[in-house]
């Protein structure tokens, strides 16, 4: 199974991308304060939550379709942010707000009790 970059590595990619608006991103449902951007990596879907400030984005959190577990989708998941913020808890309010924003989003799908 190949693994998933290292999302560290992805960020002044993304970045990059992000300040230059070449991303199609969302406003996120439940917390309005970070954006969504989906697309397909080697035919994988990749989902990634974006928090920024101004055209700077601060942290992000990825999801990777991986095989699916007894009929629930499942990902690899990875979580990046700037240096500066580090051992704020940004890191960990980005993961939470994401993985909200991630099962609900499937919510209408699901047919396990897993979701």
């Amino acid at each position: 199974m190949p693994s998933m970059t290292d999302p560290h590595d992805a960020l002044p990619s993304l970045q990059a991308a992000f300040a230059a608006k070449q991303l199609a991103v969302q406003r996120c449902t439940f917390d309005r304060g970070m954006w969504v951007h989906q697309d397909k990596i080697n035919g994988k879907v990749r989902i990634a939550y974006i928090r920024n400030e101004g055209s700077t984005v601060v942290a992000f959190a990825t999801f990777v379709q991986g095989q699916p577990f007894e009929g629930a989708p499942c990902f690899d998941a990875g979580w990046a942010t700037l240096t500066s913020p580090r051992g704020k808890g940004l890191a960990t309010r980005t993961v939470r707000a994401a993985l909200v924003e991630l099962t609900e989003g499937f919510r209408p799908y699901a047919t396990s009790p897993l979701i």
